[in-house]
């Protein structure tokens, strides 16, 4: 073993004690998975791998009970709360015992799905995103879907101090809310569920990518299609729901899209921190 994985090994060590991991186990891991840049070190290397990810996932990916347990009651608690915002329709503790199968049960000649972590980002994260498949998958399998809630208006239009705006939500409150929520509604469930990620929980494209195991780039032309849907479908149900003149009508309409496009264009233009 070379001094870079000697010293990722260490860092394994001290950062989950409890968890015994010979240097020749967490070397081949590790080799077989980061960069030659990364295992060498040098100039090479753009910055340090999760060596302590690296290393818990690599017990986990033996079967070792004290990793497993590490993993269960230390990471798994950090992403419940993401859970609950995705699809509060789905109990964490069932996303957590389907995921228990998924990661740590393999299939006969392969390892279990752990063992593809690869260190390219924090173990949270890559978790979080299984998670988040995994209760999505649960959700649509049992007919939920994640119920449309009333500040996601807020989300998409924008809130802030807008005096015209402000004005235009007092004056036409109830009238505009249950419009948004019919073009809302009227969406496909994608669009729907893509909308609130992007918007109501403020995910990236990168992000949304990853979750429905997509490019970035059709991500956002997803997350494109299905704003232009729910601008189309709330000018027709505004125009059915507003009595007012085509002018009035045309002015109000004028600033709904133009606070949606500033938060449309916040969304597509960030990335995941």
């Amino acid at each position: 073993m070379n001094d870079v994985l000697r010293e990722g090994w260490q860092a394994g060590q001290k950062a989950w004690p409890d968890v015994e991991l010979t240097e020749e186990e967490f070397a081949a891991y590790a080799r077989e998975r980061l960069p030659d840049s990364h295992v060498v070190g040098g100039d090479g290397a753009e910055s340090s791998p999760p060596w302590g990810d690296l290393y818990l996932a690599c017990a986990c990916t033996k079967g070792d009970p004290k990793a497993l347990h590490a993993f269960d009651t230390v990471l798994f608690p950090q992403v419940a709360a993401a859970l609950a915002r995705v699809a509060p329709s789905v109990a964490p503790d069932e996303v957590r015992q389907v995921l228990r199968h998924k990661l740590f049960v393999a299939e006969p000649g392969r390892l279990p799905k752990i063992a593809e972590y690869a260190g390219r980002g924090a173990l949270r994260t890559w978790l979080r995103i299984a998670a988040t498949r995994t209760a999505l998958d649960l959700a649509a399998s049992a007919g939920r879907e994640i119920p449309f809630e009333k500040d996601t208006m807020a989300f998409i239009v924008g809130a802030g101090e807008d005096p015209e705006l402000d004005y235009l939500k007092r004056q036409y409150a109830a009238e505009f809310r249950q419009a948004f929520g019919d073009a809302f509604a009227a969406l496909e469930s994608r669009d729907r569920s893509l909308l609130r990620y992007a918007f109501g929980q403020g995910l990236s494209v990168d992000a949304i990518g990853s979750l429905y195991g997509v490019h970035r780039a059709t991500a956002a032309r997803w997350v494109v299609l299905a704003h232009e849907e729910l601008v189309k479908v709330l000018r027709k149900t505004m125009l059915e729901r507003l009595n007012v003149s085509r002018e009035e009508y045309a002015s109000i309409l004028r600033l709904i899209e133009s606070r949606i496009d500033v938060s449309f264009d916040r969304v597509m233009t960030s990335t995941d921190p």
